[in-house]
């Protein structure tokens, strides 16, 4: 009945959020940061909840620096893989035994997205250096559960098979084999380790999936597989041979109605490319903004408090026309450069999860958009770009 409740929800907010929806925007769906330091109450968990424990990122032993983000922020999901004996790994009544994981309430009804629209299941996981195992860990899109289940009944699965690279799967609970199973053995060497990557199981429409780590695709990917329509998030771990800790964060689901380019990785600058189908932007600097440097918002609503200068709030979703349109004004436009600098300049891509976050918050529904907020974060100005406005009939929407 709760699913069935917030599915209704969710589609009443998607039919209202849809009627403002323009310019690439994706919506947070389902988000958890674990950022109050605990686990949600009442969260389905998937095989043993004694092997799942919130941590302070902090006090995890050992780690190199590439195990600090910002995107993980100060806490994290960590799953606990035991080594089970051979009796055990045999016997179908061992899965609760070695299968740990959770679900998430909320169910994605596939029908939402339209013909054209995409719905992102994802989650961030850590991969330790080259020369040691990476983790039996995978997103997965599944069936809702129902009170009692501990095991899936059916589910889409991506992640990481140990050693043996990545794959996708659709499995049916009780089947002797996968329903689909597709591997690519070789994807792993090219992954950059140590460090975090976003795995995304991605629905194009009613009959496309696809598979993403950091915007980077897969050689099997993308598959043509309509069978489950309502989905909830999960995160699994599913190890038999091997004792070790493996860690996770940010597992969301993010959609839109429109075809929209996909959110650019937050770890895609670690490719040392354009992170595949994304393009990565430096934090520092955006395109046709050059000489501006744009802060985080946390980090410029800091710097507002100490100089109780008011801030200039950009947001932009990168790949959309309107916003390269808006930024090549700051390209050629002095006036425009010099009246942002005299606001602390926050730059927030509205396809990332914090900033999708941010949007809602200040109900944006549009970008590119600017808000003028006074260092107690009430707003002073708030204004829409028009694909006919210049910089002189923009200004005019913030004084």
């Amino acid at each position: 009945m709760r699913a069935k409740i917030l599915r209704m929800g969710a589609l009443i907010g998607c039919v209202l959020w849809a009627a403002g929806l323009a310019f690439a925007q994706y919506k947070v769906y389902e988000w958890e940061n674990f950022e109050s330091g605990k686990m949600r109450e009442a969260m389905p968990i998937i095989g043993r909840a004694d092997k799942l424990s919130v941590v302070k990122w902090d006090t995890v032993p050992g780690m190199p620096p590439e195990f600090r983000n910002r995107e993980i922020a100060k806490f994290g999901l960590s799953i606990r893989a035991e080594k089970l004996p051979e009796p055990l790994r045999t016997k179908t009544s061992g899965l609760d035994e070695y299968l740990s994981g959770m679900c998430f309430p909320i169910v994605l009804d596939r029908k939402l997205l339209g013909s054209a629209g995409r719905a992102l299941f994802q989650a961030d996981f850590y991969i330790p250096p080259k020369g040691k195992r990476p983790p039996n860990v995978a997103v997965l899109a599944v069936a809702p559960l129902l009170p009692n289940d501990t095991i899936p009944r059916s589910m889409y699965r991506f992640g990481m098979g140990g050693d043996r690279g990545i794959y996708f799967s659709y499995v049916v609970k009780d089947s002797q084999q996968p329903n689909i199973k597709a591997d690519d053995l070789e994807f792993l060497e090219n992954v950059p380790r140590p460090g975090w990557h976003r795995f995304a199981i991605v629905f194009e429409g009613q009959n496309t999936i696809r598979c993403f780590v950091d915007g980077h695709e897969p050689k099997f990917s993308p598959l043509v597989e309509p069978s489950m329509q309502n989905l909830q998030l999960g995160i699994l771990l599913a190890d038999f041979f091997y004792d070790y800790f493996c860690y996770m964060d940010n597992p969301s689901i993010q959609y839109t109605m429109e075809d929209a380019p996909l959110p650019i990785s937050p770890y895609a600058a670690s490719w040392g490319d354009a992170g595949g189908t994304g393009a990565a932007i430096a934090e520092a600097v955006l395109p046709g903004m050059q000489g501006i440097s744009w802060l985080t918002a946390e980090a410029g609503w800091q710097q507002s408090l100490q100089t109780q200068k008011p801030m200039f709030v950009y947001f932009q979703a990168p790949h959309a026309l309107p916003t390269k349109e808006f930024n090549a004004i700051f390209e050629t436009n002095a006036a425009a450069r010099a009246f942002v600098q005299d606001y602390i300049p926050i730059n927030i891509d509205i396809n990332q999860l914090d900033g999708g976050r941010q949007a809602e918050k200040f109900e944006i529904f549009k970008a590119p958009a600017v808000l003028i907020l006074a260092p107690d974060g009430k707003i002073i100005r708030r204004a829409i770009f028009a694909r006919k406005d210049t910089w002189d009939t923009f200004v005019l929407k913030l004084k």
